[in-house]
């Protein structure tokens, strides 16, 4: 353990007063993951993760996970859970869920394999998880951007306010063309 002090002043203004340092070491704990479910929706590519275990440091921040679709694996991708999710903890337990939509290059994934990561950057050991379909929802219902457990149904998506997550589902309307210029 090395510690570097460049300068520093006391509250009296001397500088480079001799001082005694005290560090202690402290163990790191990974965290362990012990339950996992997963759900995509192949028509909008919406994602969403569940997953619980022990962290005896309790500092469990994210989530990371590689597709496996018939393309080949995708990712690895990691997630925090404060932007696209939640994590709670009860002492050495949390449970965390996290959603959102990805791209074509998830199209067809049948499966993930899937990890959580803590404040130091240790990860658990993978879970591989087969994805299921989510819950549909229907047009007026409420949804939200980040739950990839609950999707709207065909022919609507979630319409949410620019600084919000949580919306309503609504009829997708195919986009107006209003004005056009053609130049040959």
């Amino acid at each position: 353990v090395f510690v570097v002090v460049d300068s520093f002043e006391t509250p009296e203004g001397t500088e480079n007063t001799p001082f005694i340092v005290t560090a202690e070491a402290l163990e790191a704990n990974a965290p362990v993951l012990t339950a996992v479910t997963g759900a995509f929706d192949n028509n909008s590519y919406t994602i969403g993760f569940r997953a619980e275990g022990t962290d005896a440091d309790s500092d469990v921040t994210g989530l990371g996970f590689t597709l496996i679709t018939p393309a080949g694996e995708q990712g690895p991708f990691e997630v925090a859970f404060a932007d696209l999710g939640e994590i709670t903890f009860d002492g050495e337990m949390f449970n965390g869920v996290v959603g959102g939509a990805g791209d074509e290059s998830f199209a067809g994934a049948t499966a993930a394999r899937v990890y959580v990561i803590d404040a130091l950057g240790l990860t658990s050991d993978e879970v591989e998880v087969t994805l299921e379909a989510p819950a549909y929802l229907n047009e007026g219902d409420a949804c939200s951007l980040t739950d990839g457990f609950n999707v709207c149904g065909e022919n609507t998506i979630c319409e949410a306010g620019e600084d919000d997550l949580n919306g309503a589902c609504v009829l997708a309307r195919p986009p107006v063309v209003t004005a056009a210029t053609a130049v040959f």
